[in-house]
This record gives structure tokens, sequence and C-alpha cells, in this order.
């Protein structure tokens, strides 16, 4: 970055994968092909980062999304070399960014991103009572899930402030890409979670539903009621 740069602005090279990245959230990933084996080695010459763009098919040097397309840096923080110059690596989600403009397409993307964040939020009991009701249906979809597995591990809680938890259950959502990138983009923590709870009390219905039947279904029918909390 150059000194008449702002400070929100970086040169950042690009990973287009079919994945939308949240801050925070983890993303393995193989690493075979030339271009990004080059990548990955320049990142770790570097700062470790590099950007993660939802890209749909992947694969074409000639094909990239456009800019204003926003994505998440991902951070380099385990690398097991394999054979062959490959590798896989273990990223997390820095923060997010907005493409400016493309400055190299070969052999890997590099772009001007600026970096953005959630604007501040002032109604903080709306936005507790957005993040309780959100971790209340997670939970309950959690629980669901250990049912239809047989699991008899324990659940674990989801913790963090209010736009880490918007993030954290936004990215481990089984729900399809678009509907991802479009949380990603928004820049109101109190709106992420908004939406969210009206996605994830569909989703609730949906997973207590299976659960039930396959409650019934391993029971031969005697096996009671599911209790749901």
């Amino acid at each position: 970055m150059t000194n008449s740069e702002p400070e929100n602005r970086r040169e950042l090279p690009l990973f287009p994968l079919p994945v939308v990245l949240f801050p925070g959230a983890l993303l393995p990933l193989h690493i075979f092909e030339e271009r990004y084996k080059l990548m990955i080695h320049n990142c770790l010459d570097g700062d470790k980062q590099f950007g993660v763009v939802l890209h749909e098919p992947p694969g074409e040097i000639e094909s990239h999304p456009p800019p204003g397309s926003i994505g998440c840096i991902a951070e380099i923080g385990l690398v097991v070399p394999l054979e062959e110059g490959k590798m896989n690596i273990l990223t997390t989600g820095v923060s997010r960014f907005r493409i400016l403009e493309f400055i190299e397409y070969e052999p890997y993307l590099i772009a001007n991103v600026e970096l953005f964040s959630d604007e501040i939020e002032t109604d903080i009991a709306a936005l507790e009572s957005g993040s309780e009701k959100a971790k209340k249906l997670f939970n309950r979809i959690l629980q669901a899930a250990r049912t239809l597995s047989d699991s008899l591990s324990q659940q674990s809680e989801v913790t963090g402030d209010p736009q880490e938890i918007s993030f954290l259950i936004a990215s481990v959502m089984p729900i399809e890409n678009s509907l991802k990138q479009s949380l990603l983009e928004l820049t109101s923590t109190l709106e992420r979670l908004s939406q969210l709870n009206r996605i994830l009390k569909k989703l609730v219905g949906i997973y207590e539903h299976r659960a039930r039947i396959h409650h019934y279904s391993t029971g031969n029918g005697h096996g009671g009621k599911i209790k749901i909390e």
C-alpha cells in the first residue's frame, strides 16, 4: 500500500471459489493448481492473506468475478505440505472487502480492494434481542441435527457479540450460496440478525419435523415425543 492510498484499501490476491467465507469462520482448502500453489507460497512470504470471493463455476483463468463483488479476506493459519507441491491449508476469515479493480489476471488474480465493516448500531436492546433469538433458534436446529445423527456428544454453545454470532450462524447454515452472499454483503448487524431469524425459523420447522420422524422410525413408533427446549 502506498502512502497516498486510504488505510481501508489494499492490493489483494484473489481465490474465486464456490463458497462464501465469513469473518471468524474456518475454511480448509486443498491447493493443487499451479497458479494457486504459487499464490499461497507468495502469501506465506508476505502477510499470509488472500481474498475469497464467491464465483460459480470456478476454474477458468479468464473467468472471474466482476468489479464490485464482495468477498472476505482469508488468513492462512496452518499448512500441511503434500507431494508434488500440493498442500492442505486451514484459513480463517478476517474482514470483508469490495473489489474496486483488477490489476493482474495471470498467473492469478490480484485486485485493488476496499475493506468495510458493519455500521455502528444504536439500538443495543434490539441487537441483544435479535442475537438471543438467533442463538435459541440455532441451538434448536443443532439439537434436531444431533437427533438425526443419533449423536450423544455434548452440544456446544454459540458465543460472541451480536455481529460475531450473526457471522458464525450464517457461515454454517445449510442454505444456498446466493443467500449466504446476501448476508455477507449487509452492513447492518441488526438487519443480518433479522434476516437470519426469518431463515432459522423456517429451518427449525424442517429439522424438528425430520427429527420426530427419525425418532419414531428408530423406535418402531414407541419412542415417545422429542423434547425440544
